[in-house]
């Protein structure tokens, strides 16, 4: 029972987190028509790419910091190490924010098609990823807190753009709007962590982020390459076939990417679940954490099916005909983004839960470099759908090697 009160409460926290990014979902269905209607496909195609230059940075100081960062809080015992995980995590992340702009400023200058002050624009999405830990929330499972501010950041961002964007003249006013959304979110946390750390300020240990940099280290290069595989196919994309080809790409890969991005929040907080079966042992937390994983699948795969029947009708009433070319690019990553989701809650899932980093990082650098090799090739030989088809691929590739792999990574978890 002990183990079932928290799972339940983690539940509910994933429900109501996952209801708020579903409506959050439905904020871009809303904003991406006007971009796309008002600025036409090279002007939108420009905005997407300053986005997806400023992701690269964005992952690297989210994606291999996060999931060992919520597995502490998980896990901690008392208020004192849940905010000690916190501190450090916040530290170790400002430590590389810096160069890793002065990486992202410099990629936009050498990104062929697109004008440098509008990378420039899109970093306030960075700030907001440095002040918003949403990890943290998720992690003890406040989704409803969270869901409430990254919500009203969202709704403030949307009614910008409905209310400036008229002309391509306001890509600037477009591109401020629609990076300012998690900083917006971040704001209202900001004065009750600060509270939360001079709290403590006392017992806390400043220096604590060294450990905690020791163990995250093997899965920092990993985590950005796998990351990166998010915004690497539209910026190969825009360097091979230009504005034009990433304005068609974007278009269908911005829908599946927000239906995977609902999918990775609700699988934060399955990851507590995950992890506080480990630590507990009995066979019914297990068998409760494999029957939610099942029915997250299934979800997701119901959502794929009706997504690629209905891409057709989906692109002509957002974009109108300019987007035609969209359609069977959305068709081709709605089935990449079924099994995308079946691998990670199969595999990724169970091994960040027991603190697996090893297994983690040898995964992600694999996906990494299949997805640039095969976007790159999709690129040259079909642009926007060849991208899209390399993507599917790669997908299919990595979840054969890793079924082929079933029994021996079972004995890993274990």
């Amino acid at each position: 029972m002990q183990v079932i009160a928290p799972a339940r409460r983690t539940v509910i926290s994933a429900v109501a987190l996952t209801g708020f990014q579903i409506l959050g979902m439905v904020l871009p269905l809303m904003t991406l028509p006007v971009l796309a209607r008002s600025l036409g496909v090279m002007c939108f195609g420009q905005i997407m790419l300053a986005q997806f230059v400023v992701l690269f940075g964005v992952v690297f100081i989210d994606a291999g910091f996060n999931p060992e960062s919520q597995r502490r809080v998980a896990a901690a015992s008392d208020e004192l190490a849940s905010t000690q995980a916190l501190l450090d995590n916040l530290i170790a992340r400002a430590l590389f924010a810096l160069p890793v702009i002065a990486v992202v400023v410099v990629a936009g200058f050498l990104t062929p098609g697109l004008p440098v002050w509008m990378v420039l624009i899109a970093l306030l999405h960075m700030a907001g990823t440095l002040l918003f830990p949403q990890w943290w929330f998720v992690a003890r499972d406040e989704g409803l807190r969270m869901g409430l501010a990254m919500t009203a950041g969202r709704v403030v961002s949307a009614v910008a753009v409905l209310s400036w964007v008229r002309v391509p003249a306001d890509a600037g006013l477009a591109l401020l709007a629609a990076s300012s959304a998690s900083l917006l979110s971040g704001l209202f946390f900001v004065p009750a962590l600060l509270q939360r750390l001079l709290g403590h300020a006392c017992k806390l240990d400043l220096r604590g982020y060294r450990g905690y940099l020791r163990v995250v280290r093997p899965a920092l290069v990993a985590g950005f390459v796998a990351s990166s595989s998010q915004s690497l196919p539209a910026v190969v994309l825009g360097a091979i076939g230009g504005t034009l080809q990433v304005g068609i790409f974007s278009a269908a890969d911005r829908l599946t990417r927000a239906a995977a991005y609902v999918a990775g929040v609700a699988g934060l907080s399955l990851l507590n679940v995950a992890t506080r079966a480990h630590a507990a042992g009995p066979a019914v937390a297990a068998s409760q954490v494999c029957a939610i994983l099942r029915r997250a699948a299934m979800a997701c795969a119901v959502f794929s099916v009706c997504l690629v029947v209905m891409a057709a009708p989906v692109i002509h009433l957002l974009y109108g005909d300019n987007f035609s070319a969209s359609v069977a690019v959305l068709q081709l990553l709605a089935v990449w983004l079924g099994l995308h989701v079946f691998r990670a809650l199969k595999f990724t899932l169970r091994w960040k839960a027991v603190g697996c980093q090893v297994a983690i990082a040898r995964l992600q650098l694999q996906e990494g470099l299949v997805v640039m090799l095969l976007s790159l090739i999709g690129a040259r030989l079909g642009g926007a759908a060849g991208v899209a088809i390399g993507l599917l691929v790669s997908e299919l590739c990595l979840l054969l090697v890793l079924l082929r792999a079933g029994r021996r990574l079972g004995e890993v978890v274990k």
